[in-house]
């Protein structure tokens, strides 16, 4: 008996959107060298918004443990305006292993694609990660959306449905995701010393709380 194809992802027919907040967060937090490649210039090629480097270490740390790394991606999308889920994991007895996370779909998110099926489209955001020896490297990030970020903390409901915001509404989420990466930079991470890898979750909702943002249900 044959095996049976994966059935492909459904991203929607809409562009990608690359926030490029999202490519300094990234950097700021070790999770994106500086001087890595990252095609955002034309989005007809299949490698648009996407960081890789021969599967060589796309960040500028490495993370002693799966779970080092994982908290470190979590933050990221915390800070980024967005949720990430474990897609696949794997791992062997000597340290070796692969992990990938992937935009979790939430309640109330409105993809840019109008005629999306709500129950099938995904979001193409994804980080790939490997560790050799206890040394976790980043091999591969799709830095690309299809949907308004900032669910989780907004300024205002979010209508439940798959139709886009406006275009002003659109530009205000943009600014609120670079207001929240300007929080994260200035005043959290001194509070933690750099050290991101010891920031919660829980540490990052109550921060931004604090500021004044609402975390939507």
């Amino acid at each position: 008996m044959p095996p049976t194809k994966k059935k492909p992802k459904d991203y929607g027919g809409e562009p990608f959107w690359l926030d490029d907040s999202d490519l300094s967060t990234a950097v700021s937090m070790g999770l994106l060298r500086p001087e890595a490649p990252v095609q955002h210039s034309d989005p007809s090629q299949d490698d648009y918004d996407i960081a890789y480097d021969r599967r060589d270490n796309v960040g500028s740390e490495y993370h002693g443990t799966q779970k080092a790394i994982q908290t470190r991606c979590n933050a990221f999308a915390r800070a980024s305006g967005f949720q990430l889920k474990v897609e696949s994991y794997s791992s062997k007895r000597n340290g070796v292993g692969n992990a990938k996370y992937v935009c979790k779909k939430l309640n109330g998110q409105q993809f840019f694609y109008k005629e999306a099926n709500a129950e099938e489209i995904v979001c193409p955001f994804s980080i790939n990660v490997s560790g050799i020896e206890g040394f976790w490297k980043v091999t591969r990030v799709n830095f690309a959306h299809n949907h308004i970020k900032n669910v989780g903390f907004s300024s205002r409901p979010v209508a439940e449905g798959t139709i886009p915001r406006p275009a002003k509404d659109k530009r205000n989420a943009t600014q609120s995701i670079a207001e929240l990466t300007r929080l994260a930079e200035s005043e959290m991470l001194p509070l933690y010393e750099g050290k991101t890898e010891k920031i919660t979750g829980a540490a990052i909702s109550d921060f931004f709380v604090s500021k004044g943002f609402t975390k939507a249900e």
